[in-house]
């Protein structure tokens, strides 16, 4: 019957522990790519709707601007209209009010102001824009406020947090692969520990493994989840 060497490996303590080592770095190997999965969809799906929000808000702010551009155009027609018809005669001025002569150019163009000009339009035609000291135009008034500027600006706003989840999604989904990585790495060096001739090598290998399984599970235990 042949001798066993004193640095004969072979036990089935020894050989417990390996497969216990194994069993735990499969699995989380496995719930670590599950979760790296997960995290890559969340990150495409943030980017997806980041890209349709950015969308909508570039097609607000066009809006915003045909409407700047429209109120700029009517607004200017309408001051002229009212210099020649204050020309004509001195009382059709404006002082700190105004009120639309029927049958005049300038009240055709006053009822096509958009209702956010008329807003600005009441407040900058009290402060006597007339005046020596005018002021400037509706436009420069903070009332002057375009209703799809602001929803442009609220789009966008919501694109750049959709923006930011997805590159946290995409920073989780990479610490889940650096992971995975980690507990393959395990699994050689248990592998390898499991068939060593030795007491000494078996030994190195698998407090290698151990250490290296505990590391990667504690840091694992901190990533949060998603389903």
């Amino acid at each position: 019957m042949p001798m066993l060497s004193a640095d004969d490996t072979r036990g089935p303590a020894r050989d417990l522990t390996f497969t216990l080592i194994m069993a735990l770095a499969a699995v989380a190997a496995a719930w670590a790519a599950y979760q790296a999965t997960a995290w890559s969809s969340e990150e495409s799906q943030a980017y997806l709707s980041s890209m349709a929000l950015r969308t909508e808000s570039t097609r607000a702010d066009s809006t915003a601007d045909a409407q700047r551009v429209q109120d700029v155009l009517v607004f200017t027609e309408w001051s002229d209209a009212i210099a020649q018809e204050s020309a004509a005669d001195p009382s059709a001025l404006p002082t700190t009010s105004y009120t639309p002569r029927s049958g005049t150019r300038s009240a055709f163009l006053f009822h096509q102001f958009r209702p956010e000009l008329v807003t600005a339009f009441d407040v900058w035609i009290t402060d006597g824009p007339f005046t020596v000291d005018a002021p400037g135009t509706p436009f420069d008034l903070p009332e002057y406020t375009l209703a799809a500027q602001v929803e442009a600006q609220s789009l966008a706003d919501q694109a750049q947090a959709e923006a930011d989840a997805a590159g946290q999604a995409s920073t989780r989904s990479s610490g889940y692969v650096r992971s995975g990585v980690l507990f393959a790495l395990v699994l050689f060096f248990a592998s390898i520990g499991s068939k060593a001739r030795t007491v000494r090598s078996s030994r190195i290998l698998m407090w290698c493994s151990v250490a290296a399984l505990a590391i990667t599970l504690t840091v694992l235990l901190t990533y949060p989840v998603t389903f």
